[in-house]
């Protein structure tokens, strides 16, 4: 489920776009923000306390992006990734291109972003689980399940930022993909059949 949010602070996530697009996160002071998102400095500070909150919501909108369309069984069942999902994958490798790790990218706020992100993101999986699987019998919690298919996605996000090119984003999507079928399988109390995925 996508959060509304207010016309300020789309204003605010477009500007910290374009800065990211021009340099890196570090050297993106919270002033250029506010600046050419055209909002006061209380603007800013009603919707988030620091530049970390807009890379966390931005990153909440890809995830929904991302998982938009795994809506049914057939959808995580399936042994080749969702259009969006490789879509995703497409323009993160445009974007970095093998360029610095994230982690180095966000320096001291990498620990809470990650932490953050991990968390968004097994919520918006749990969620999307609950929708394709209702009324599933699972050998294992749920939630749990969730939160192990996050640590995957966020492994291939990182992983993203220094890809080579866009044959190596789409092998690791399909990776994903086939990772992530067979968990759903093995925590399906009703599951049978082979959980293999084809070679690449």
């Amino acid at each position: 489920m996508t959060r509304v949010l207010k016309r300020s602070q789309r204003r605010l996530l477009s500007a910290f776009r374009q800065l990211l697009n021009e340099k890196e996160y570090y050297d993106i002071r919270v002033a250029e923000i506010i600046s050419l998102a055209d909002v006061g400095k209380t603007t800013f500070y009603r919707h988030y306390e620091r530049k970390l909150d807009l890379f966390i919501e931005m990153h909440r909108e890809i995830f929904d992006t991302m998982l938009q369309e795994l809506v049914c069984r057939d959808d995580w069942l399936s042994k080749e990734p969702r259009p969006m999902l490789i879509a995703v994958a497409m323009k993160a490798v445009s974007k970095t291109g093998g360029r610095r790790s994230i982690a180095y990218k966000l320096g001291s706020d990498w620990p809470h972003a990650q932490r953050q992100l991990s968390e968004n993101l097994t919520a918006t999986i749990n969620r999307q689980l609950g929708t394709a699987f209702s009324g599933a019998k699972w050998t294992t919690n749920q939630e749990q399940l969730a939160g192990a298919l996050a640590a995957l996605y966020m492994d291939f996000l990182i992983r993203l930022n220094s890809a080579a090119n866009e044959k190596a984003a789409l092998i690791s999507a399909r990776s994903l993909q086939c990772f992530s079928r067979a968990m759903v399988l093995a925590a399906l109390e009703e599951a049978s059949g082979d959980a293999a995925c084809p070679t690449y």
